[in-house]
């Protein structure tokens, strides 16, 4: 049976999103972004926490583009 990694740390998670590890610590600092645990004094994220984060940016195709309430001539 193969082990599933359930736990991620900064520079994991910071490669699976494209984005730095000093963005995770800012998103921290200001108490937002994806949820985490401290382990230890060890930052790690869960891995539903990350794919949550993911799917909640997640936009649908079909999505009607905002029109303007005064549209310009």
């Amino acid at each position: 049976m193969s082990e599933k990694k359930l736990f991620f740390n900064e520079r994991e998670v910071a490669a699976m999103l494209g984005r730095s590890v000093a963005s995770l610590r800012a998103d921290r600092l200001k108490k937002q972004g994806i949820p985490y645990y401290k382990l230890r004094g060890m930052v790690r994220y869960r891995l539903k926490d990350v794919c949550d984060f993911i799917e909640n940016g997640r936009r649908p195709i079909n999505e009607k583009p905002m029109v303007s309430a005064n549209p310009q001539p």
